[in-house]
């Protein structure tokens, strides 16, 4: 059994979908309100991660354990609560909120969501990779589009510029720039944009340059929905004169066909990003889509009701990205295990139902961590670390996973009743890490398998006998 195949196995079971109004996912850094562009990061793999307004919520009881994720079999879950029917919910989490000015809904995707242009011209990409790069929690964009060195290289210009184009018709763009600063090259303007596609379904675009003249007429010529700037009516093509830390963004209803030209990439990271957000669907649904994966609260982060984009596109274009993945899969975009330390971890144990979407919510992902299967080699194991606090630097590990014992055993086969320890093969790039151990991690889960107690060690192996020290910090579901 596969990754894919081993998560989707745990959808056999009632869930408890809780309610709440999903607030969309922005991009490389940055909080994000409903259709919210995302704000460009300079380096891919150093962004701060962007989530969904995070809620704390409560788990539902597991009356029956999956013990195993990726390449393993998973036993079903069974809850004694029913699905809650989002359409007899108001505060369904990933309800499509969006209608038009006029009060009406969006158009019907009909059977099922498909995108029905390129997004790029697969000659003009290098590769495309399934990883967090420098994020801490999964995203929706973990499908990273490298497009190879610049055409003509700049101090500023670190990978070619390509065209990128509306790879369904669009009918709500939320659009903006910000003025930004690197260190080496001083400052420059960076764009980012999410489109809203038939049903409410979205898609991310982020380290773009300036839009094209069709697309900024296309936006003039809409109706707008909300002006996220200090001045309504700044310049959505840019101002080169503004000062760092300026920007312009608007939400604008207007229809954009599919294949329009919309902007090339920036070329200032090492690609581009284009993720995809699925709205409507409940847990259940979700996990029918091949690299979705299970998510446990997939309202509290911005991986929640992603899934890769690469499988929406009809043929040719399909075989030709999927033709183009450096990683060994697109996806599972949510890997949690019940039960198991798989999966993503809190600092804050959960409350009985998100917040209100009026109510501030905070971004959690520099406090959490994520334990997932790595995406170069199905026998290796990763953890993201945020920072010191428990004894950890920020940045990825690696295991080598065992098959026995209690030492670098699979996150989804450790499991309540022992301590385990994992010698951590620190990641310098997304496709290598250290051939030995530079630091171990002692990690415990609780009875009830909703907690994970974890602390770092500065050792290159696991001793007999180690005990939790004061640096011990507890992790929740």
């Amino acid at each position: 059994m596969n990754i894919i195949e081993g998560i989707r196995s745990v959808r056999q079971r009632p869930h408890t979908l809780l309610v709440g109004i999903l607030i969309v996912a922005g991009a490389c850094s940055g909080g994000a309100t409903t259709t919210q562009v995302p704000t460009p990061s300079v380096e891919t793999t150093t962004a701060v991660a962007t989530t969904l307004s995070i809620a704390t919520i409560t788990p539902p009881t597991i009356t029956a354990v999956a013990t195993t994720l990726p390449i393993a079999t998973t036993t079903p879950l069974t809850t004694a609560t029913p699905t809650v029917d989002p359409a007899e919910d108001p505060f369904f989490w990933n309800a499509a909120q969006l209608t038009r000015s006029d009060g009406s809904r969006l158009p019907s995707c009909g059977h099922e969501f498909a995108f029905t242009a390129p997004v790029v011209d697969a000659a003009d990409v290098q590769n495309v990779m399934f990883h967090p790069g420098g994020h801490v929690t999964p995203h929706e964009h973990m499908a990273y589009w490298s497009t190879g060195e610049p055409t003509n290289p700049s101090g500023l210009r670190r990978s070619k510029q390509v065209q990128l184009t509306a790879p369904a018709d669009a009918f709500v763009v939320d659009l903006g720039w910000e003025r930004r600063r690197s260190e080496e090259e001083g400052p420059y303007l960076e764009w980012g944009a999410n489109l809203t596609f038939c049903d409410g379904h979205t898609a991310m675009l982020g380290h773009v340059g300036q839009p094209t003249d069709e697309l900024l007429r296309i936006l003039e010529a809409g109706v707008l929905r909300e002006s996220m700037s200090g001045d309504p009516g700044c310049n959505l093509g840019g101002e080169e004169a503004a000062a760092v830390g300026e920007g312009c963004r608007r939400n604008i209803e207007a229809f954009v066909p599919a294949g329009t030209a919309l902007f090339h990439s920036s070329g200032i990271s090492g690609g581009f990003d284009f993720g995809l957000s699925l709205v409507g669907l409940t847990v259940d649904e979700l996990v029918e889509h091949p690299s979705y994966g299970f998510s446990i609260m997939p309202w509290r982060s911005a991986s929640g009701r992603a899934v890769c984009p690469l499988e929406y596109f009809p043929e040719p274009w399909k075989s030709d990205y999927l033709g183009l993945l450096a990683s060994n899969r697109c996806g599972p975009f949510n890997q949690d295990v019940p039960e198991t330390a798989m999966g993503l971890w809190f600092p804050s144990p959960s409350l009985d139902r998100p917040p209100p979407p009026w109510e501030p919510q905070p971004n959690e992902e520099f406090e959490s961590i994520w334990l997932f299967a790595y995406h170069d080699d199905s026998s290796k194991h990763e953890l993201t670390v945020p920072d010191d606090s428990f004894g950890l630097e920020y940045g990825n590990f690696v295991i080598a996973t065992q098959g026995e014992g209690t030492v670098n055993r699979r996150w989804d086969e450790v499991v309540t009743g022992d301590a385990y320890c994992a010698e951590l093969l620190r990641a310098d790039s997304a496709f290598s890490h250290e051939s030995t151990p530079s630091a171990i991690a002692l990690l415990e889960l609780s009875t009830d398998g909703r907690s994970l107690t974890i602390e770092g060690f500065d050792r290159t192996e696991c001793p007999d006998g180690l005990d939790f020290d004061v640096r011990a910090r507890t992790f929740h579901r």
